[in-house]
């Protein structure tokens, strides 16, 4: 369990707009070269690092960076992490019985644990965790990360799905850089 926790905050420290620990917005440097890779997969999308040597962004899309966005399956993330701190979930092994509802995927149509709900994205175990952690808890991780516009207004699970709430690569879950550089040493 304590591998695939890791392998959650690096993930949020990878992708967190780091600088919540900072007292000003930090320049933002335009990789043009990163192009490339979104032309190449035939896709629309934003890349935001923080370089801590420099203190500065580094975005492609700058623009679609600051735009918001409902998280939808990339709450599932987080909703794991604060799953597991609430221990609304014991670990990556517990499994919740499926509840016979036929669903669209065949992944969710069976028992799933933690680790299987995030390899076919199965949303009705995210739903049920949630319930689990309940409102005021997961408003509070929500809160106290910077998640997005913190707009979690309507059922704990759907709020990410259908809900006001809106993520976006400049206001993602936040780790503080010292965090995030204790998460990526641990891993190595």
């Amino acid at each position: 369990m304590r591998r695939f926790v890791l392998f959650l905050v690096v993930f949020f420290s990878v992708f967190a707009a780091a600088t919540r620990a900072h007292a000003e917005e930090p320049a933002w440097e335009t990789r043009e070269s990163w192009a490339k890779a979104f032309e190449a997969a035939k896709v629309q999308g934003t890349m935001l690092l923080f370089d801590e040597k420099s203190g500065r962004f580094l975005v492609h899309d700058a623009q679609r960076a600051r735009r918001g966005f409902i998280p939808a399956s990339t709450f599932k993330l987080f909703n794991s992490l604060v799953a597991l701190e609430e221990k609304a979930v014991a670990d990556e092994y517990e499994t919740l019985r499926w509840d016979g509802v036929e669903r669209p995927q065949e992944g969710w149509n069976r028992d799933n644990s933690l680790a299987s709900s995030m390899k076919y994205s199965v949303v009705w175990f995210h739903q049920e965790m949630a319930r689990r952690v309940g409102k005021a808890k997961m408003a509070h991780w929500i809160t106290a990360s910077g998640y997005g516009n913190a707009d979690i207004e309507g059922r704990v699970d759907r709020f990410w799905l259908d809900g006001a709430l809106r993520i976006s690569g400049a206001r993602g879950p936040a780790l503080p850089p010292r965090e995030a550089r204790a998460a990526s040493v641990a891993v190595e």
